[in-house]
């Protein structure tokens, strides 16, 4: 059944300016304005569904803490001058780290530099530990 699809027949000396099987106009513009209506409907109630939202989030929050609350007064943390405030640090480090000084003076713990202590190390090498219980030997488990 090889059925094709045949215009209407014309009237003689008529020209058709469209097609004859569109859309009507008015049913695009009776869409367009419910269209309309609905937006206009719609986008209040979604905003106003919004704000109950955030007042209701905003009832039920908990209180941030000191420390999370941004204190303007106070301004930013920053370090006014990073580089000099670095190479204090470091000083500090190395006065600290590459001196010699007292730990337990009764108990004769002293601190060393580390440069020191590294050579010192590959020396003598690590101390062997004693008294703490650990052994060499395999151990049977117990039943």
């Amino acid at each position: 059944m090889n059925q094709s699809f045949e215009p209407p027949p014309l009237e003689p000396g008529s020209v058709p300016g469209h097609e004859m099987t569109d859309v009507h106009p008015w049913s695009i513009g009776l869409f367009a304005f419910a269209l309309a209506v609905m937006l206009a409907a719609v986008l209040p109630l979604v905003v106003w569904i919004f704000w109950q939202l955030e007042s209701m989030s905003k009832k039920h929050d908990v209180a941030p803490t000191p420390i999370a609350s941004p204190d303007e007064r106070r301004g930013p943390r920053l370090q006014s001058q990073p580089a000099a405030e670095l190479q204090q640090f470091r000083q500090a480090e190395n006065q600290r780290f590459g001196s010699y000084r007292w730990i337990d003076r009764e108990q004769g713990v002293l601190q060393i530099p580390i440069e020191r202590a590294i050579e010192l190390l590959a020396e003598r090498g690590l101390p062997e530990p004693t008294g703490s219980g650990i052994t060499n030997e395999p151990q049977e488990p117990q039943p």
